[in-house]
């Protein structure tokens, strides 16, 4: 989903991601994002991307409003 990377991250934390499944490093870093309704941290945004996992409803009609809004 787009929307999770048009948001600029706020905050950062040291160290990166480990995927809790394998136990792998990511590479990733962890950071936090903040929209002016939600929050969200970068591994959210990774285990979307590798393993699919589900938004919630109200979180996925808010990230299409506002990409709709960008147009």
């Amino acid at each position: 989903m787009s929307y999770f990377r048009s948001v600029k991250w706020t905050g950062i934390a040291s160290g990166h991601l480990i995927d809790m499944l394998t136990g792998e490093d990511s590479g990733l870093e962890n950071a936090m994002y903040i929209d002016d309704k939600f929050f969200w941290y970068s591994d959210e945004m990774y285990y979307f991307d590798k393993y699919n996992f589900r938004l919630t409803p109200e979180f996925v009609e808010h990230a299409v409003k506002r990409m709709e809004e960008k147009r």
